[in-house]
C-alpha cells in the first residue's frame, strides 16, 4: 500500500486496516506503533490509535512538522498484543509513504 501527502500537509490521516493472509488482524487488547522512515535513516515510531480492534482498523494523524521532508519512506506498522508478542505488518518488506 502506498500513502500520499502534500509536503508540510497533515491531512489526510493515515488509515489503515491491518490484516495477514488469513484476513484482518484481531487487535483487541493491543497497542499499535506506526513507523516510517527513509531507508538508511532512523525510524520514526508513534502510537496509532486503533479505530475497531476487531476489523484491524488503525489510523496515524499527523503532528506538525512531520511531513516537511519530502521524499519516498517505508512504513510498517507494529502491534504489540496484551501478551507481549509483537506482530509486525506487512509481514515482508514495507508499504510506501510519499511526501511531494
Amino acid at each position: 500500500m502506498t500513502f500520499y501527502i502534500q509536503q508540510g500537509d497533515r491531512l489526510p490521516v493515515v488509515t489503515a486496516t491491518l490484516q495477514t493472509e488469513l484476513g484482518p488482524v484481531d487487535l483487541t487488547g493491543a497497542s499499535v506503533s506506526f513507523r516510517w522512515g527513509k531507508p538508511g535513516e532512523a525510524e520514526n515510531a508513534r502510537t496509532a490509535t486503533i479505530v475497531s480492534a476487531v476489523d484491524g482498523t488503525v489510523s496515524y494523524a499527523w503532528l506538525a512538522g512531520e511531513t516537511d521532508d519530502p521524499g519516498v519512506f517505508r512504513v510498517r506498522w507494529v502491534i504489540t498484543f496484551g501478551d507481549g508478542k509483537v506482530q509486525t505488518i506487512p509481514g515482508y518488506g514495507f508499504d510506501s509513504l510519499v511526501v511531494w
